[in-house]
């Protein structure tokens, strides 16, 4: 089975709980809306072994030389604790300007499950992180708590993750 046939019919599954019918686009790549505020991507291509999660957690276009260091130093802080990133990372994206999320794992690791537990603990942490760094902490998402399946599908495409880099 193709990579990407295998995610489509994991995110069916996924998209059953929520009652939608999610999949992945031309370019390999689905969209969700988590709390109705963080968006998370999923990526995915036939001729890559891995399997991608993204999400945008603070634009830097209008943050001074200042601000900017302090949000890098947090975010250093923040990736030596993997409880709280869910094993992920948090990065600078220099093309966009941007602190972002992510993380990367191979397909031969992932079953549904793994996807499923993958999925809802990125989920958590990026709507946690998304809280914490645009100033919102107060409604930040326990740490015990799991995470609901997406509230619904995004309005718009998403910009990839991925372009200006190759």
């Amino acid at each position: 089975m193709l990579a990407t046939e295998r995610l489509n019919h994991w995110l069916s599954r996924v998209g059953a709980d929520a009652g939608q019918a999610p999949c992945l686009d031309e370019k390999g790549v689905c969209a969700f809306v988590f709390e109705d505020e963080v968006e998370v991507l999923i990526s995915v291509d036939d001729q890559s072994p891995f399997l991608y999660f993204f999400a945008e957690l603070l634009s830097l276009d209008e943050q001074n030389e200042s601000a900017k260091a302090k949000i890098f130093e947090h975010c250093l802080k923040l990736n030596l604790c993997p409880s709280l990133t869910a094993g992920a990372a948090i990065a600078f994206d220099p093309i966009h300007h941007r602190v972002v999320f992510n993380e990367t794992i191979a397909l031969e690791d992932l079953d549904e499950h793994r996807f499923f537990s993958r999925f809802t603990a990125i989920g958590t942490k990026t709507v946690a992180l998304w809280r914490t760094f645009n100033g919102r902490s107060d409604q930040a998402v326990r740490d015990d708590g799991d995470a609901s399946t997406p509230d619904r599908m995004p309005e718009m495409g998403p910009v990839l993750p991925f372009e200006g880099f190759v």
